[in-house]
């Protein structure tokens, strides 16, 4: 990607009211006509291959540089030249939307010390949600990918490195275009402004990451939301023409994973963005909100942070959360005491959740770990959720995600709105009203699941228990009211204990039991289970 530098030029214009404009552009390009000012570059985007040829060629003396964003899109970031007649370009019948390249902000903001360290994940029960699941694995062994779109990365930190996505079809530092993507040495994802993988150290983007999936359990610093997934890196995303151009990266790794039945390309299932433009609308920025349309459609969902400032989107605006897209899911912090962080945006129509935000704490760029605060904390722990969900054992999921990726990725944004921890303050600014909590949304896409939940019966019951007289092993399966530890035990006739253990019930399997009573003596046994209020007991005979 060509290269320039971005200025902030203040310009009086002789008119009646003498008006002071700040605009931004390139430091070439500069244009003094009509009393106006061009220093802008800007995003097009075309129906098709032929149409865009067809402007190009009608214009081909118009532009400094025009680079293509997205092969399947037809999307293209475009520098007009000195002298070029902006308003007759724009006009041109091949267009199909127009729209200026403008920089975008990260969404850390300075914070108070520290409160206390990862208390994020036991107030979205990741905790027991982990007791389902903690791989980056789908329930047949795909690997399951996170996009993250930012500035900066280290991507060789201790407790991410073994957690970082790598392009298979490329082969690293051999300056040839393995995998014929148009990128050259794109083994560790996409540096856009270098076209290669050879990305810029920085803090934001690696605390994003350790949010998302720092490695768990490994006796070493911290834990991602995923103990194992895979992310993908997408770094120098600094103004809209970055984040498109990386949002066709992914779009096209899903796509070509899509098209091949896993054979080539990756598994996104999410991407997370945590950065915009302050009271900006959508409907200005067609090809970027298009974006998530587009990957929706191969199955992606797309997590995007909202502003850290107290004001309502749906008047005020905010790109790209006031972006009309269903595959879209829009986050706003929240602090320990679970109310919405003072500065943090709402909107009851284009904010759709909370997570926590306000002093959470992550991995940094020096291999070590800091405090992180901000809506651009809150939206990687909902990316993280979606990578979760992935790996539970849900056939159906997984089954529709390649079969028709669109509904599942709808079937999981609709398992983590619906089951949103309501909060107060978040009554009427959201449109869940509540909270992230991870296994209420597990809870939920079980539901929609075929792997024979039990977790909406009615009852505490123990049934098909068997073989019944038994020689050697007991078998039976039970239903269940909660998610809580039941508690197993076995009496003799005389009421004496003679066994005992913990059951977890699952969410995603029917809960089936065997036990071996082959050292029990000849005679009847009761067996008795509680999940702390309820009990229910069934005999059985050793022969």
């Amino acid at each position: 990607m060509t290269q320039a530098r971005i200025y902030t030029i203040l310009v009086i214009v002789t008119t009646s009211n003498m008006k002071l404009l700040h605009l931004f552009g390139f430091s070439i390009g500069l244009l003094f006509f009509n009393y106006s000012v061009f220093a802008q570059s800007y995003i097009l985007q075309f129906d098709d291959h032929e149409k865009a040829a067809g402007f190009f060629n009608d214009h081909k003396n118009e532009f400094i540089d025009v680079e293509l964003l997205g092969r399947t899109t037809h999307i293209y970031s475009v520098y007009p030249k000195a002298g070029s007649n902006i308003r007759s370009i724009q006009q041109n019948r091949n267009i199909l939307h127009w729209s200026p390249n403008v920089s975008v902000e990260a969404r850390e903001v300075p914070n108070d010390p520290q409160y206390g360290i990862q208390w994020p994940l036991p107030l979205i029960a990741a905790d027991k949600a982990w007791n389902e699941v903690t791989q980056g694995l789908s329930y047949d062994q795909r690997e399951i990918v996170i996009a993250v779109l930012d500035n900066s990365f280290q991507i060789d930190h201790p407790d991410l490195i073994n957690n970082i996505w790598t392009n298979e079809g490329e082969i690293p530092n051999d300056m040839v275009d393995n995998d014929g993507n148009g990128y050259v040495d794109d083994y560790y994802g996409l540096h856009v402004d270098e076209n290669n993988d050879n990305h810029p150290l920085g803090d934001h983007g690696t605390k994003v990451l350790g949010i998302i999936g720092a490695e768990g359990n490994n006796d070493f610093g911290i834990s991602g939301v995923n103990w194992k997934v895979k992310l993908m890196i997408i770094s120098g995303a600094n103004n809209s023409s970055d984040i498109i151009e990386g949002y066709n990266y992914v779009l096209d790794q899903r796509k070509l994973y899509n098209e091949t039945n896993g054979e080539k390309g990756a598994y996104v299932v999410a991407t997370n963005l945590s950065a915009g433009i302050s009271n900006q609308f959508g409907t200005a920025f067609p090809a970027w909100c298009g974006m998530y349309d587009a990957m929706g459609e191969q199955g992606i969902l797309s997590v995007t942070a909202t502003d850290n400032a107290n004001y309502n989107v749906d008047t005020e605006g905010d790109m790209p959360t006031t972006c009309e897209s269903e595959y879209l899911l829009t986050v706003t912090s929240t602090d320990k005491f679970d109310n919405k962080s003072v500065l943090s945006a709402f909107g009851s129509t284009h904010v759709d959740m909370g997570a926590p935000g306000a002093e959470t704490f992550s991995t940094n760029s020096n291999s070590d770990f800091e405090e992180f605060t901000g809506t651009s904390a809150a939206a990687p722990h909902v990316a993280g959720a979606i990578g979760l969900l992935y790996a539970t054992n849900c056939p159906q999921l997984i089954f529709n995600s390649l079969d028709f990726p669109p509904s599942a990725a709808l079937a999981i944004k609709q398992s983590i709105l619906a089951s949103a921890h309501k909060l107060p303050t978040l009554e009427g600014k959201t449109v869940s009203g509540g909270r992230l909590h991870i296994f209420n949304a597990m809870s939920e896409l079980a539901k929609v699941c075929s792997t024979g939940s039990t977790s909406e019966r009615e009852e505490l019951s123990i049934f098909d228990l068997g073989p019944n007289p038994t020689d050697e092993e007991v078998s039976f399966k039970f239903n269940y009211k909660n998610f809580d530890i039941h508690e197993l035990s076995i009496y003799n006739t005389i009421g004496q204990l003679v066994y005992s253990s913990s059951l977890q019930p699952s969410l995603f399997e029917a809960p089936s039991v065997t036990i071996n009573v082959s050292s029990f003596t000849q005679g009847m046994y009761l067996l008795t289970m509680t999940d702390g209020v309820d009990r229910t007991s069934v005999k059985f005979f050793k022969r």
